[in-house]
Order: C-alpha cells, then structure tokens, then sequence
C-alpha cells in the first residue's frame, strides 16, 4: 500500500473531497449539532472508476437501513443517513463517548457520462456500495451535403 499526498486536482468529481482536505467537512451536515466535523467517520467515502462505471464505496458503521436515504437532486447523488444512541440519556453513567451519532448528510456531483436510470445500491455489513454505469459518449456523426 502506498500513501500519496492529497492535491485537489487528482479528484474523479469535481466535488470529489478526502477526509485530509481541508474543505471536506463542508460536505457533512450534522442536524442538531454544533460541530459537524465530529461525524465525519461517520461516512467516509470511496470513489473508484473502471472502464464501465463509478463505483462509491460509503462506510456507514452502526447505520441500520431504515435509516438510510439515497437520492438523486439534479446530477448530484446524495446520501443521509442517521446512527442513533445507544444508551440512554440521562440515566447512563459514560465515563468516555468516542463514537459518532447523528444525522450526516454527503453529496457527490455526478459526471455527465452516467446513466442515472440505471444507478444501483447495496447496503451490507455497515457499507453502502452504489453502482453508476456509464454511458457511451457519442462519437462524430456523418453529415450527408446535399448537391444541386
């Protein structure tokens, strides 16, 4: 494995972000809470391209389906989804909290070359895996000209 040093124009989308990133926690969204930046483990993303499609890769540990939305807004595919506590509030004694709970929030602008007709999504073992296919992108077309 190797690591490499993040630079912003080796980004597949345009709104491609790494955790590093400094802009990244404008992406997430937390509902309730005033510092986003503490759920962002909660949904870390991949971003693969093969020869025929996009490939995102979302770890959502602790995430149950039911909570899980996955919608496309114009060319943007976003994602929501929601980890709830698991003690009770008020009469649990936590001696340390270091997991993530809340409602996060990520959109991925999508390239024009995918068929947004044809997206498909598993949801696993705590991942989130989607399918964008691509779509052929038209090659010249022959004009005939017309003689008089």
């Amino acid at each position: 494995m190797s690591l490499s040093i993040f630079n912003p124009r080796n980004r597949f989308f345009e709104d491609e972000y790494s955790i590093i990133d400094p802009l990244f926690g404008a992406l997430i969204h937390a509902k309730g809470s005033k510092d986003a930046n503490s759920l962002i483990p909660l949904m870390t993303c991949d971003l693969i391209e093969s020869k025929d499609d996009f490939h995102i890769h979302v770890d959502l540990p602790g995430v149950e389906a039911k909570d899980l939305d996955l919608a496309i807004e114009g060319r943007s595919l976003v994602i929501k989804a929601e980890r709830n506590h698991v003690h009770e509030t008020g009469t649990d004694k936590i001696h340390s909290m270091e997991r993530s709970y809340g409602k996060v929030q990520r959109s991925i602008r999508l390239p024009q070359n995918v068929d947004l007709d044809k997206i498909d999504s598993k949801f696993k073992n705590g991942v989130l895996s989607i399918v964008v296919p691509k779509v052929a992108a038209p090659g010249p077309k022959k004009l005939k000209i017309q003689h008089e």
